[in-house]
C-alpha cells in the first residue's frame, strides 16, 4: 500500500503500512526527506508548551490511536498516554530530579542541544523502520 499523503495512520495496521511505505523504492532518499523535514520543524522551536496546529491534531490522532484496547496497557502505550493525560510538572529543584524522571526536551531543545543535524535524524528514523 502507497501513501501519497501526510496524513496519519489510524489505527496499527494504517502505522505498520505507512512505516513500509515510507522504505518504498528509494528509502535513503525517503527517509532522508523525513529527516530533513524534521529537522527544519524542531530546530528553530521554542522550549516549553507551544501551540502548533497541525502539530495539536496529530497529537490528538496519537492519543486516540494509543487508547485502543490493544496498545493502552502496553508500557510504551502507557508512558506517552501518562503524559497526555497529566500536567507536566516543572518545579523539580534540586536532589528532586534525582528521584524523577526530567526529560532533556523539558527544559532545552534537544536538536540544538544534541547537535542533530537532518542526516542524524535520519539515520535514527531509518533504524525505527528497519526494526
Amino acid at each position: 500500500m502507497v501513501y501519497n499523503s501526510l496524513e496519519a495512520p489510524h489505527n496499527l495496521k494504517e502505522g505498520v503500512d505507512w512505516l513500509m511505505a515510507l522504505k518504498g523504492d528509494d528509502s535513503e532518499k525517503n527517509l532522508a526527506a523525513l529527516g530533513a523535514a524534521v529537522h527544519k520543524f524542531l530546530a528553530d522551536k521554542p522550549v516549553g508548551k507551544m501551540e502548533v496546529p497541525a502539530l495539536e491534531s496529530v497529537k490528538l490522532i496519537t492519543k486516540e490511536f494509543l487508547e485502543q484496547p490493544e496498545l493502552k496497557n502496553m508500557w510504551p502505550a502507557s508512558e506517552l498516554l501518562g503524559r497526555f493525560n497529566k500536567p507536566m510538572n516543572k518545579n523539580f529543584v534540586g536532589s528532586a530530579k534525582c528521584f524523577y524522571n526530567v526529560d532533556e526536551s523539558d527544559y532545552t531543545n534537544v536538536v540544538k542541544a544534541r547537535r542533530l543535524t537532518s542526516k542524524t535524524i535520519a539515520e535514527k528514523l531509518g533504524k525505527i523502520v528497519a526494526g
